[in-house]
């Protein structure tokens, strides 16, 4: 019988929740009104924050008091609102995000001429160590949701009626759900410690799952991105210190987020058989941090598993 999968959600919170007794709520929609999942909804200038569900909901924890409230997500522009919360009530808070392509411009350049997104990848490269050590140590709030759903199977094998019985839940077609709910605490170098606040797994994984915010800790301020036992020499990182070896870059333009550039740069593996990935990087002007990055290597790159893995990161930067 022939078996394919999948679909994985993942999130990892790396905004600590604030614990009171005023939740912040709220739907996160597109131009469309499409609900939009896992964006980011925080405080700036704070580590307070979380992430919308599956259904573009949120519920973030605050004090009472004036708040400036921030919404951001990859490829659209940010929104910001001015929220003043009352002391044991249920605030509401929608947000409506646009797409932020239309800002772009196209560069041209010349066939004798180095690409500008080159400047820009040294640049970045020089800082990776940099914002690699930056924290010291951290504490956040993670949710993990590893899903593998039948999406095709025949109906006969060699005659015979296939029947899928309990393996798969009829109506969601799912067969393999986990979730988990925890506290991280980080100390640097590479000191981790993880408690489970709650977890539940059903079915049994057919390929590889996801069950606690250990194994999605991918940084791209590492010269070697490690997804598992997906790619277990490990990934390249786009500004890794010898990325330029394995790496094309394309600038593709740039737009500006509250008041600093960010430069969009596509990411061309050299060799396909090397373990790079392809796909989108931001990185801020100036500052040359990571602004976001849409990433994904697939089988080419020698995975285990599956056919294609996507990363996609939002960095939450302070701007000056």
């Amino acid at each position: 019988m022939k078996k394919l999968v999948s679909c994985f959600w993942l999130v990892l919170s790396l905004l600590t929740i604030q614990v009171s007794g005023v939740t912040l709520s709220g739907l996160v929609t597109d131009e469309k009104n499409e609900p939009l999942p896992f964006v980011s909804v925080y405080i700036p200038g704070t580590t307070n924050g979380t992430t919308s569900n599956i259904e573009g909901k949120y519920f973030l924890e605050l004090n009472p008091g004036s708040y400036t409230v921030a919404c951001k997500m990859m490829g659209y522009g940010q929104v910001t609102k001015q929220i003043t919360i009352s002391a044991n009530t249920k605030e509401q808070c929608n947000f409506q995000l646009r797409s932020e392509s239309f800002n772009l411009k196209e560069v041209v350049v010349n066939s004798d001429a180095e690409d500008p997104a080159y400047a820009i990848i040294r640049k970045a490269q020089k800082k990776r160590a940099y914002y690699r050590d930056q924290i010291e140590r951290y504490s956040c709030d993670a949710y993990v949701k590893s899903t593998q759903r039948l999406t095709k199977s025949p109906k006969s094998f060699f005659g015979q009626k296939v029947d899928l019985g309990d393996m798969v839940d009829s109506a969601t077609k799912m067969f393999y759900l986990s979730e988990s709910v925890s506290h991280l605490f980080f100390n640097q170098p590479d000191n981790y410690r993880e408690e489970m606040i709650s977890s539940k797994v059903s079915g049994s994984p057919q390929t590889y799952s996801f069950n606690q915010a250990q194994d999605v800790l991918l940084n791209l301020y590492d010269n070697l991105v490690y997804l598992g036992n997906l790619t277990p020499r490990g990934v390249i990182s786009p500004i890794s210190a010898n990325a330029l070896f394995s790496y094309k870059y394309r600038f593709e333009g740039s737009f500006m987020e509250n008041g600093a550039l960010v430069n969009k740069i596509s990411v061309i593996p050299k060799r396909l058989t090397d373990p790079v990935f392809t796909g989108t990087i931001y990185i801020c002007d100036d500052s040359w941090r990571i602004h976001s990055a849409d990433l994904f290597i697939t089988r080419a790159q020698q995975m285990e598993f599956v056919d294609t893995f996507r990363v996609k990161r939002n960095f939450h930067c302070r701007y000056r």
